[in-house]
Order: structure tokens, then sequence, then C-alpha cells
């Protein structure tokens, strides 16, 4: 198993919906507040506007472009690779 940083649009563009996401959210952030500096998701989706839906229920997400340009609420997201 590894830690893959995601850091550019294509890398998103690969992913699929069960990809193992881990965010390390920024303080200030609503999942910072709730005490969730650093959690771990099953990817749901990118939607059409560019958003990564990490959690449909609580409504967990970032827009991907916001984090690419480092001016999300994510400050940090790797992808859990299980590839040799």
């Amino acid at each position: 198993m590894k830690l893959i940083k995601l850091e550019k649009q294509e890398q998103f563009d690969a992913m699929k919906k069960g990809d193992i996401v881990i965010v390390r959210w920024r303080p200030g952030s609503l999942e910072y507040k709730k005490g969730n500096e650093i959690s771990h998701y099953s990817m749901v989706e990118i939607n059409r506007s560019n958003e990564i839906i990490l959690q449909k229920r609580g409504n967990v997400y970032f827009i991907i472009h916001l984090y690419l340009e480092d001016n999300s609420q994510a400050a940090e997201a790797y992808l859990v690779s299980h590839a040799g």
C-alpha cells in the first residue's frame, strides 16, 4: 500500500468510485472544527462542477481546482494505492 499525493487534475480524472482518499483539512474548515483534521473517505464521485464528493451524508466535498491552486478547505489529499 502506498499514498499518492493528489497534485494534478489528471490524477483526479483517473479516480473511480470507491477509491480511498485521505484528506488533511485546514484549520477553520467545517471538518476540522468537527474534530476531523485528517479523515479517510471512499470517494463517491467527481461531479460536473469538478467537485470531489467524499461523503453524501454530511455533504463532504472539495472543489478540485481550488485545491490545486492551494485555496481549498482541503490542505492535502492522498489516494491510497494498493499497486506495488
